[in-house]
């Protein structure tokens, strides 16, 4: 539980994330980050959304990935974050055994849609690697054409 006083205003956020508030109330309203209401309706959030926002931006910006995928990743890691602490809490080594088997679960999930996006991306390497070998092979019979025309006097 977060103590009142460590939380953030929506625009201290905003300002940290370097972003605007209404990219965070968005992200508030696709589910992907959440706040806690004050008197008079203002939006407070905990410091660790922060850190939440620079991860939705980088998987955005950097993996190119929507905003639907990233609150499905992100649903993981929380459901695992849960789990993490119902393991600490279970003294029984057999019950700390079925927290780790629905942890791996969830992982392997997290990584079975990281594999689909990398499948993704090596096919479309595949095609791109493919059109270049055939622009330099026309270039190639272009270049060749224009050598074998240059030789006999005929530069049309």
């Amino acid at each position: 539980m977060v103590n009142q006083a460590e939380l953030l205003q929506i625009g201290g956020v905003a300002e940290q994330c370097r972003t605007t508030t209404r990219t965070l109330r968005y992200y508030e309203k696709m589910g992907l980050i959440v706040s806690t209401r004050k008197r008079g309706g203002f939006r407070m959030y905990a410091p660790e959304t922060i850190e939440r926002v620079h991860r939705i931006r980088n998987m955005q910006d950097l993996l190119g990935w929507s905003l639907d995928e990233i609150r499905d990743l992100l649903a993981i890691e929380d459901e695992v974050g849960r789990l993490r602490e119902a393991y600490h809490q279970q003294p029984l080594p057999r019950d700390r055994l079925a927290i780790l088997r629905q942890a791996e679960l969830l992982t392997q999930s997290q990584l079975d849609l990281v594999e689909q996006r990398l499948q993704g991306l090596r096919d479309m390497q595949q095609l791109l690697e493919a059109k270049l070998r055939r622009y330099q092979a026309v270039q190639s019979d272009l270049l060749q054409q224009l050598g074998t025309r240059a030789a006999s006097g005929d530069e049309s």
